[in-house]
Protein backbone atom coordinates (compact mmCIF):
# COMPACT_ATOMS: atom_id res chain seq x y z
CA UNK A 1 0.00 0.00 0.00
CA UNK A 2 2.44 2.47 0.92
CA UNK A 3 4.66 1.70 -2.32
CA UNK A 4 1.81 2.69 -4.40
CA UNK A 5 1.01 5.65 -2.59
CA UNK A 6 4.72 6.33 -2.85
CA UNK A 7 4.29 5.61 -6.83
CA UNK A 8 1.55 8.00 -7.18
CA UNK A 9 3.43 10.30 -5.36
CA UNK A 10 6.68 10.70 -7.35
CA UNK A 11 3.58 10.91 -10.83
CA UNK A 12 2.20 13.79 -9.03
CA UNK A 13 5.53 15.37 -8.39
CA UNK A 14 7.30 15.08 -12.14
CA UNK A 15 3.45 16.09 -13.58
CA UNK A 16 3.79 19.25 -11.60
CA UNK A 17 7.45 19.96 -12.06
CA UNK A 18 6.43 19.19 -16.00
CA UNK A 19 3.60 21.86 -15.83
CA UNK A 20 6.32 24.64 -13.77
CA UNK A 21 8.51 24.32 -16.84
CA UNK A 22 5.61 24.68 -19.41
CA UNK A 23 4.25 27.57 -17.69
CA UNK A 24 7.80 29.08 -17.05
CA UNK A 25 8.09 28.78 -20.75
CA UNK A 26 4.97 30.70 -21.79
CA UNK A 27 5.42 33.46 -19.09
CA UNK A 28 9.14 33.90 -21.05
CA UNK A 29 6.98 33.99 -24.63
CA UNK A 30 4.37 36.29 -23.00
CA UNK A 31 6.88 38.90 -21.85
CA UNK A 32 8.80 38.65 -25.29
CA UNK A 33 5.59 39.44 -27.18
CA UNK A 34 4.36 42.34 -24.70
CA UNK A 35 7.68 43.66 -25.49
CA UNK A 36 7.10 43.31 -29.50
CA UNK A 37 4.03 45.13 -28.93
CA UNK A 38 5.00 48.11 -27.43
CA UNK A 39 8.12 48.83 -29.96
CA UNK A 40 5.69 48.22 -32.78
CA UNK A 41 3.40 50.86 -30.55
CA UNK A 42 6.02 52.59 -30.60
CA UNK A 43 7.40 53.04 -33.96
CA UNK A 44 3.51 52.98 -34.96
CA UNK A 45 2.88 56.17 -32.53
CA UNK A 46 5.89 57.67 -31.88
CA UNK A 47 5.89 60.39 -28.95
CA UNK A 48 6.00 64.45 -29.65
CA UNK A 49 8.07 66.52 -27.67
CA UNK A 50 5.59 68.85 -25.58
CA UNK A 51 2.47 66.93 -26.21
CA UNK A 52 0.84 64.83 -23.93
CA UNK A 53 -0.24 60.61 -24.69
CA UNK A 54 -3.36 62.09 -24.78
CA UNK A 55 -3.58 64.94 -28.03
CA UNK A 56 -5.19 63.53 -30.83
CA UNK A 57 -4.41 66.67 -32.85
Amino acid sequence: MIAKVLAYQERIHKSIKSLTEVVGSHTASIHKLESQMRDISREQYPNKRGTLPSDTI
